[in-house]
């Protein structure tokens, strides 16, 4: 085989290296996350025109949240604002008016914000 020759066979196998070969993965880019406190205008309650009042992606922390992302590709939203939510159910979980459990874990808004944030830090995560 000529030198010429052999070069265009090991060009080609490197071609055809390259195409079945998986791409090496990108590095992953860990979620920034934003945290929604609130109440129904955090969470975008609207009325669905039938007078029933209705969960929508239109709240304030939407609207926040979709500003940031376009500087911040990696940015998750958790909504934990909750319809109906005073000052007071807020620090103790008690007395909200609405009676909708938008606590996962129960208590107040703000524990499950704390519980949030501090097991992203201890996974590492911001």
């Amino acid at each position: 085989m000529t030198r010429s020759r052999a070069g265009r066979v090991a060009s080609l196998l490197l071609v055809a290296l390259a195409l079945v070969l998986p791409a090496p993965a990108a590095a992953k880019v860990k979620p920034v996350y934003m945290v929604g406190l609130g109440d129904s205008l955090s969470r975008g309650v609207q009325d669905n025109g039938q007078g029933t009042s209705i969960l929508t992606d239109r709240g304030y922390n939407d609207v926040l949240y979709a500003q940031l992302r376009k500087r911040i590709p990696n940015l998750k939203l958790v909504k934990l604002g909750c319809p109906g939510e005073s000052t007071t159910s807020y620090l103790t979980g008690k007395g909200n008016v609405v009676n909708i459990d938008c606590k996962p874990n129960g208590g107040s808004q703000r524990k499950e914000a704390e519980a949030f944030l501090n097991a992203r830090r201890r996974a590492g995560g911001r």
